[in-house]
């Protein structure tokens, strides 16, 4: 069934509402690295940061945007 109710918990007791993909990514971006990911929402908020520090940790992010335009602009941003 996945993980034990002590894994949760640990988890849990970790990360809040106010946790930064970047102190996420302390614990576990080592298993970023070689690592093929696709953020949907990738220009702005949430999907920006989650690519910003994803890529930052070695992953190879795709960026899935609305418009070719808010792509680049959003790679011209993280780049």
């Amino acid at each position: 069934m996945g993980q034990s109710s002590s894994a949760r918990t640990s988890v849990k007791d970790a990360y809040t509402w106010e946790t930064t993909a970047d102190e996420v990514l302390r614990d576990y971006g080592q298993y970023c690295r070689d690592k093929h990911i696709i953020v949907t929402g990738a220009n702005c908020g949430l999907g920006l940061e989650t690519v910003r520090a994803l890529a930052s940790k070695g992953a190879e992010v795709i960026l899935c945007t609305r418009s070719l335009k808010n792509g680049e602009e959003a790679l011209a941003t993280i780049r």
